[in-house]
C-alpha cells in the first residue's frame, strides 16, 4: 500500500511538470520558478544563478546532438555555437491572487502538517 502511494505522488508530480512544460514556453517557466523563488534570496539563494543554469539546461537537452541520445554520452561533445545567443530570463511580477493563492497553500499545509492549529 505504502509503494502505491509514493507510485500515486510520483505520477502526480510527472503529470505536473508535463502539464507545466506542455502549456508554458522555457522562458515563460523559467521566469515564474525566478518569481517564486525571490523571497528565499534573503536567505542567501542565489536565485538568478538558478534561473540561469536552469535556462542552459532546458536549452541544452532540447538540443538534440549528432547520432541521437547516444552523442550525449560522447567525451567529445563539440558545441556549435547553438548557445552563442544571449540568456534572457523575463522577470514575472506576482499578482495579488497569486499572492493569495500562496499564502492560503502555505497556511493549508502548515495546518496539513500540524504546525499551526
Amino acid at each position: 500500500m505504502l509503494a502505491a502511494e509514493h507510485a500515486g505522488r510520483l505520477l502526480a508530480v510527472v503529470l505536473c511538470v508535463a502539464l507545466l512544460l506542455e502549456r508554458l514556453s522555457v522562458n515563460r517557466l523559467v521566469s515564474g520558478l525566478y518569481a517564486l523563488l525571490q523571497p528565499f534570496e534573503r536567505f542567501g539563494l542565489p536565485t538568478e544563478r538558478l534561473a540561469v543554469r536552469l535556462m542552459l539546461v532546458l536549452r541544452y537537452v532540447e538540443t538534440v546532438p549528432r547520432g541521437g541520445w547516444q552523442g550525449w554520452l560522447d567525451d567529445d561533445i563539440d558545441l556549435d555555437g547553438d548557445f552563442a545567443e544571449p540568456v534572457v530570463i523575463g522577470r514575472e511580477c506576482l499578482a495579488g491572487r497569486e499572492i493569495a493563492l500562496l499564502v492560503l497553500l502555505a497556511a493549508g499545509g502548515m495546518m496539513w502538517l500540524g504546525v499551526w492549529r
